[in-house]
Parts: C-alpha cells; sequence; structure tokens
C-alpha cells in the first residue's frame, strides 16, 4: 500500500483526473495514432492528510509518444 512521504499517511486518493481550471481541454500525453494524434489523459494520486501528489501516471503506457 502507498504511504505519504512527509505525513507517513496511508489515505491516498487514487486516479484524480488532472485538468486545466477554466479550459475546456484535456491534459495529457500526445502519442502518433494512425492519421491525427491522441492525448492519454494524467492522473495522480493525492496524499488527503497534507496533499503531497504521491505520483503522476496514465492508463495506457503501450503508446507511440511524441517527442520533441
Amino acid at each position: 500500500m502507498e504511504q505519504c512521504t512527509h505525513r507517513q499517511s496511508l489515505e491516498i486518493e487514487k486516479h484524480i483526473a488532472i485538468g486545466a481550471k477554466g479550459e475546456a481541454f484535456n491534459v495529457g500525453l500526445y502519442y502518433k495514432r494512425t492519421l491525427l494524434q491522441g492525448l492519454e489523459n494524467l492522473y495522480c494520486d493525492l496524499c488527503s492528510k497534507c496533499g503531497t501528489v504521491i505520483s503522476v501516471y496514465v492508463d495506457q503506457v503501450d503508446r507511440k509518444w511524441l517527442k520533441d
């Protein structure tokens, strides 16, 4: 089980979507699709005691990620 490194709390909120306030788009990582690009949403796990972000991740890792 995950534990907060700052408070040693086990109260971790899981799979929280990351977004941008006031914007109508998702935040994530771009990947190559057949003709267009796709966007894999970012999620985080958060300590509910102190607000520390424990981890940031995507659901699917088998993508052809676009790099700069």
